[in-house]
């Protein structure tokens, strides 16, 4: 059996990654592991989510030396030009989600755009990278969830909430069984695993060939404010 390393603390990644390969009827043939990434290891700052992942995931292969995954995720608010982008997580960590809210106060078009990216080196140390981009009508609310949820990934969650799908509440106000009706949703409509999917395409190939070359990141046209 072929194994694959998934570098990351997240356990609900490689859960779906798993269902993929299996639902793709590639189980027997791979197997997905679970690893921190290496301690050593630093993220650039920048906006471009796949520069990130990239970056990261040389550094893990530079350690563990076997074929791994990494996936990065950004966070693009349309009305603001697409900020924060990949630097989601440090932006939030910094203002809070209140400070948050205060930028967005008179703000009429609140969507949220969600990108990812997803860097596979196999076991010569050559990559590919893939893109996903989702746009389901998820909005910034304009008040900040009483409490976190017990399986927040980002206090993005006390802020976002997904009313294109139905809901409208943030995320950290939604039950468990909502959580897993919305991600079924999700996957209905093919927006949960796309860079899952175009991964396995590569592994099915029985010479799994991968190159250096990073398809170009999806253009966005933000309007101005």
């Amino acid at each position: 059996m072929f194994n694959i390393i998934f570098v990351t603390g997240n356990k609900g990644k490689v859960h779906t990654f798993n269902n993929v390969i299996e639902h793709s009827g590639l189980s027997d043939i791979y197997s997905i592991e679970q690893k921190p990434t290496p301690p050593n290891c630093f993220e650039i700052q920048t906006f471009d989510v796949g520069e990130i992942s990239m970056n990261k995931a040389k550094q893990a292969w530079a350690h563990y030396k076997e074929p791994l995954i990494v996936q990065d995720s950004a966070i693009d608010i349309v009305a603001l030009d697409g900020f924060p982008g990949a630097l989601a997580q440090p932006i939030i960590d910094k203002l809070d989600p209140y400070k948050i809210i205060k930028l967005m106060y008179g703000i009429k078009d609140r969507t949220v755009i969600f990108r990812t990216a997803l860097t596979y080196i196999d076991e010569n140390g050559q990559a590919e990278q893939f893109l996903g981009y989702t746009d389901l009508g998820y909005v910034i609310t304009d008040y900040v969830a009483e409490k976190p949820h017990p399986k927040q990934w980002s206090e993005w969650w006390r802020i976002i909430s997904p009313q294109g799908l139905g809901y409208y509440k943030t995320l950290a106000e939604l039950s468990n069984e909502e959580l897993m009706e919305l991600q079924k949703m999700r996957q209905n409509i093919k927006a949960e695993d796309e860079e899952f999917m175009s991964l396995v395409e590569v592994l099915k190939k029985k010479d799994r060939i991968i190159t250096h070359k990073r398809p170009a990141n999806k253009i966005i046209n933000y309007p101005k404010l």
